[in-house]
């Protein structure tokens, strides 16, 4: 969720395909990867991702993972990271930025139940 309304891209797979260059290296618009827990095995943690749906206030994502039930199972949590690397693409109705401190999340992903 954003704390203020967005304005919409014009194609979803601008999220998934876009890039965006920082201090000469090119990075993917929106940056997500796992951080394994202490005892994960990060093999089994590989996914792919797509932007399912924008809105002013929201971007859905869904993951898809090889193998699922890997996820968070070795006791600990893993971590799922993303990084909005190209704030220009989520710029506010009110013309501002993403602020930099706010431009990566961290979310503790759940095992299966």
């Amino acid at each position: 969720m954003f704390s203020r309304d967005v304005f919409l891209v014009p194609d979803l797979a601008m999220i998934h395909n876009g890039t965006v260059v920082v201090d000469n290296v090119t990075y993917p618009v929106l940056d997500i990867w796992v951080e394994p827990g202490e005892f994960s095995d990060t093999k089994r943690l590989k996914f792919d991702w797509i932007a399912v749906e924008q809105t002013p206030t929201y971007l859905l994502i869904q993951l898809y993972f090889e193998d699922a039930k890997f996820v968070s199972a070795s006791g600990d949590h893993d971590t799922l990271m993303i990084v909005f690397r190209d704030p220009e693409i989520f710029r506010g109705i009110n013309t501002l930025l993403i602020e930099p401190e706010k431009r990566t999340l961290e979310r503790a992903l759940p095992g299966q139940l």
